[in-house]
């Protein structure tokens, strides 16, 4: 009798246990899903941001070559 008992207390435990574990793999996935989401964010914030440095220094070119434009003529001219 003391050996059935035995065997289903052990039965029980590695059902917690299992369920313990399943558990923790499904919070572990949840947790990896929230950081993809955040990694996935920040790498578009990061190409929204070197797309706005890039098109800055555009900007910035232009009006740099148009005050040199305009001090050469005034120079020269």
């Amino acid at each position: 009798m003391q050996s059935e008992e035995s065997v289903r207390k052990s039965l029980a435990d590695t059902k917690e246990s299992y369920n313990q574990s399943i558990k923790a793999a499904e919070a572990a996935e949840t947790k990896f899903n929230r950081l993809h989401t955040r990694f996935d964010e920040v790498a578009t914030m990061a190409g929204s941001s070197r797309e706005t440095v890039a098109q800055t220094d555009d900007k910035a070119g232009v009006e740099l070559k148009k005050k040199l434009s305009q001090i050469n003529q005034a120079y020269i001219g």
